[in-house]
C-alpha cells in the first residue's frame, strides 16, 4: 500500500551551470491509476547529460515548461493496477519505454499508461535496468547513422564510458570493426573483451600513428572529439 504523499524534485525555473539552482525538493500527492494505468514506485534513477540539459531548458524535445518533475529514466516496481490492466502484476519491475514526456522520474511514485511500461527480466540488475532507455537508444542511433562501409573501421572516443561500452558491444554484435580510444591503458582489457577490434590508450600511444597502423590509413571517422588529429589520418 502506497503512502499518501511522496518526495519529488521539481524544476521551478530553468537555470544554468554550475549552480543549477532552479530545483527544489517538495512533497506531492501520490496519484491513483485510472483505467489502463499503473501506479509505479520508482526506486533507482541515473543522472544523464540529457537530465542536466533538461533542467537548463536546453533539451530540444523538452520539457519546455516549468514547473515540472525532473528525471528522464529509471526502474520502478508496480504498486497498483488500474482497471483493465492484465499485462503486468503488482511487485513486478518495469521501465518506461519511454517514461511519458521523457521526464518525471525524480519522484517516488508515478502513474503511467500500462502500454508504456516494459517488464524487466530477472537477469538484469536494478542498476542496468535503470539505464535501459537513454543510453541504448543513443548507442543504436549512433551506430546506425555512423556505420562504415563493410571492411572499414568506425572510431569512437570516450570509449570507456557507459555509452561507449554499449557502442562497442553493439558494433561487435553487428560485425562492425570498431577502434576504441581511451585515455588510460587500464581501460583497454575490458573493451577488448567486449569486442573492440583495437583499443588505443592515449596515455601511452599516439592516436594518429596507431590508427594508421591499424587501418593502413583507410578509416571512417564517426564519433570523434579529436577531429583535427583524426582528419590528418584519413586525408
Amino acid at each position: 500500500m502506497a503512502p499518501n504523499q511522496q518526495t519529488q524534485i521539481q524544476v521551478t525555473h530553468f537555470s544554468k551551470l554550475p549552480q543549477l539552482d532552479g530545483m527544489e525538493v517538495i512533497k506531492g500527492d501520490i496519484p491513483s491509476p485510472g483505467e489502463g494505468e499503473v501506479l509505479c514506485q520508482i526506486f533507482l534513477r541515473p543522472i544523464n547529460p540529457t537530465d542536466i540539459h533538461a533542467v537548463q531548458g536546453l533539451r530540444p524535445i523538452g520539457p519546455h515548461h516549468t514547473p515540472h518533475i525532473a528525471g528522464g529514466e529509471g526502474v520502478a516496481k508496480v504498486v497498483n493496477l488500474g482497471k483493465g490492466v492484465k499485462s503486468l502484476k503488482e511487485g513486478q519491475r518495469v521501465v518506461g519505454v519511454p517514461w511519458t514526456g521523457l521526464y518525471g522520474t525524480w519522484q517516488q511514485y508515478r502513474v503511467m499508461p500500462a502500454e508504456s511500461l516494459m517488464p524487466v527480466s530477472d537477469k538484469l540488475s536494478d542498476k542496468v535496468a535503470a539505464q535501459l532507455w537513454v543510453n541504448p537508444m543513443t548507442a543504436t542511433g549512433l551506430v546506425e547513422t555512423s556505420r562504415p562501409p563493410e571492411g572499414q573501421y568506425m572510431i569512437q572516443t570516450a570509449a570507456g564510458s557507459t555509452l561507449g561500452r554499449m557502442i562497442t558491444s553493439l558494433a561487435k554484435h553487428l560485425g562492425i570493426k570498431i577502434i576504441d580510444v581511451v585515455r588510460r591503458s587500464a581501460q583497454k582489457e575490458e573493451l577488448e573483451k567486449l569486442g573492440a577490434a583495437a583499443v588505443i590508450a592515449t596515455d601511452k600511444e599516439d592516436l594518429v600513428e596507431r590508427v594508421k597502423e591499424i587501418t593502413g590509413t583507410h578509416c571512417s571517422v564517426r564519433r570523434d572529439t579529436n577531429k583535427l588529429r583524426l582528419q590528418q589520418c584519413v586525408t
